[in-house]
């Protein structure tokens, strides 16, 4: 965020409070689509949520 200070900053609803307490907004995966689509902004970044154990 610190190199693109422009940009939104979308994340997932399953990610860390801390980062969530930061973000523009939270969604769910088909709300950050939605998102992506309908916002006007130049540059956005999307936060997900980590998951253990997978692979």
């Amino acid at each position: 965020m610190e190199n693109h200070p422009d940009a939104e900053v979308v994340v997932h609803q399953e990610c860390r409070p801390e980062v969530i307490d930061i973000a523009d907004h939270t969604e769910s995966t088909t709300g950050i689509l939605k998102r992506a689509k309908e916002s006007d902004a130049d540059s956005m970044i999307i936060g997900t949520e980590k998951k253990w154990g997978i692979g």
